[in-house]
């Protein structure tokens, strides 16, 4: 299979025409895709639409997002909280003896 600049533009456009669909909670038909794709600006080929809507007819999209992208960070700052009171102790970084090789770059 050979990937085009053009196939993977149009395929793409389809894509986030879809997840505007789902999020604004509209039906995953060719029209509104068409509809989406045209309000964005965008192009593409029309046999991409009615492929996409076809292909996710009665497909739960939800198990394609991700919906809580940012609840990782929440925990850490919240355990980063917790931790500032506590006394924060540096390390010393030992230092590096210098090694004699036997040559020199500046010689």
């Amino acid at each position: 299979m050979v990937f085009t600049v053009e196939g993977n533009k149009d395929e793409q456009v389809c894509t986030l025409a879809a997840m505007i669909c789902y999020d604004g909670k509209v039906d995953l038909s060719e029209a509104n895709l068409n509809s989406v794709i045209s309000a964005a600006g965008a192009e593409c080929a029309p046999h991409f639409p009615k492929g996409f809507a076809t292909i996710c007819d009665g497909v739960d999209l939800s198990k394609f997002m991700i919906l809580r992208a940012g609840s990782g960070a929440a925990d850490v700052v919240d355990a980063a909280g917790e931790d500032a009171a506590a006394p924060v102790e540096e390390e010393e970084e030992e230092e590096e003896e210098e090694v004699d090789m036997g040559f020199s770059l500046f010689d």
